[in-house]
């Protein structure tokens, strides 16, 4: 089977654009990828997860595997666009931005996770044993790390004095970043 282009679209007006069954087999081949490059899983089994026949898969997702031997892999970066949702410092909510690569899907996905284990040790504390002020000053750190990036022109959130008022106001939603609303 040959390598295919994926499918591209750019902005979220045009993937809202696009039919449901078109937009649905895009979420699920781009699920199918990551578990082939997060749980090391075969391609034939991650379609099988998803429900995916392989010529959607690679109509979809084609552009980001390789093929050596009898196996596909995921290459190490690709350029898939996918729509994802993306906490930002200028919108109280989440809001669907457009990613064009591995790269970003990953910085997303690493964002929320840290965003998501601040809000829990902030309202929950720390277990027994670990300082509740050096895990806060880690998790400064390291949204620090994301000052001044941008995905598709929005700015990641990282002032951590936003990040507890929005806490406190109960506004800091904890679902997923592909929690996709139409």
């Amino acid at each position: 089977m040959a390598r295919r282009d994926s499918l591209r679209f750019g902005t979220v007006d045009r993937w809202r654009d696009l039919p449901e069954r078109t937009r649905d087999a895009h979420e699920r081949s781009i699920g199918a990828l990551y578990e082939m490059e997060a749980r090391d899983v075969s391609r034939a089994e991650a379609l099988r997860r998803y429900s995916l026949d392989p010529r959607t898969f690679m109509k979809h997702a084609g552009s980001a595997v390789r093929k050596r031997g009898h196996s596909w892999l995921p290459r190490r970066s690709d350029s898939l666009h996918a729509v994802m949702k993306m906490r930002t410092d200028d919108a109280e909510a989440k809001i669907d931005v457009v990613t064009r690569s591995r790269r970003e899907r990953r910085l997303i996905g690493r964002h929320d996770r840290l965003v998501k284990d601040y809000r829990r040790i902030y309202v929950e504390g720390t277990a027994p044993g670990e300082s509740y002020d050096e895990r806060i000053r880690e998790l400064r750190r390291q949204l620090q790390a994301f000052e001044g990036t941008t995905i598709d022109g929005r700015r990641f959130l990282t002032d951590p004095d936003e990040i507890e008022d929005r806490i406190d106001r109960d506004i800091l939603d904890p679902e997923g970043p592909y929690d996709i609303d139409d």
